[in-house]
């Protein structure tokens, strides 16, 4: 078996002109992104472009065979493909793109679209009235816009409030639940999921913890006159019957 032989094509510079600094960083993220780094090695640059010949050893060239195929399909380990994106990144940066190819001419193994690729969409984002409910657990700040921290089991949600809020809030930090109303600021991500990046507090009230039973209880023992029968039940059809035999 013989060594592998691979030539990354950069197409922008060309071996005089591209500076020793950026060519170091092409180096060092191509090595971590083909692994193996004690059997793989620089071979020269030749002209067409910029293109960094390096060779691996018989031994090592079925692993890194393997990764390239594994950062191509996107399985590969995480510090594979942040080496491929970095190298994305430089392309980018470089106006340039480039491509990962057998020396001897064979078909190309990776494609780096650099400054092709596609932007990210922008996540959506609807701003719009609202309430969220939760206990403040964060409180201060020197500017006239005071960030609060809410929480309410195990989401925290960033918001900002005026002073005069902030002051009314003070008493209420890691105290009860409170019901908090503003505007609140909505993103949509690729996956679609909606998440709240921002609330203003506009205003907020205490919510009552009273346990349900409680509330039962009260509303039980509450005096009322439901009409000779004394039967909420016949009361209520009396109320709803308008004389139809049907």
């Amino acid at each position: 078996m013989s060594d592998l032989e691979l030539r990354f094509k950069i197409d922008a510079y060309n071996p005089k002109t591209i500076p020793m600094e950026r060519l170091g960083e092409y180096l060092a993220a191509l090595g971590a992104m083909l692994g193996e780094t004690e059997d793989v090695h620089f071979e020269k640059l030749v002209t067409g472009s910029t293109c960094i010949v390096h060779r691996i050893e018989a031994d090592a060239a079925p692993k890194v065979e393997q990764r390239i195929a594994e950062v191509r399909a996107g399985t590969a380990e995480v510090v594979h493909i942040a080496a491929f994106k970095r190298i994305n990144e430089l392309l980018k940066a470089d106006n340039a793109s480039g491509n990962l190819a057998r020396e001897d001419g064979g078909a190309q193994l990776l494609v780096f679209p650099g400054k092709n690729a596609l932007e990210p969409a922008k996540p959506e984002v609807v701003v719009q009235p609202g309430t969220i409910d939760g206990t403040v657990i964060r409180l201060g700040g020197r500017d006239a816009t005071v960030p609060v921290l809410v929480q309410d089991g195990a989401s925290t949600y960033k918001c900002t409030t005026t002073r005069d809020i902030a002051r009314s809030l003070g008493p209420h930090i890691f105290g009860r639940e409170l019901r908090f109303m503003g505007e609140a600021k909505w993103m949509r991500h690729e996956s679609g999921a909606w998440s709240l990046d921002h609330f203003t507090i506009d205003d907020f009230i205490e919510l009552d913890d009273t346990p349900l039973t409680d509330v039962v209880a009260q509303l039980r023992g509450m005096p009322g006159d439901w009409g000779k029968s004394g039967d909420a039940w016949d009361e209520l059809r009396d109320m709803r019957d308008d004389g139809d035999e049907h």
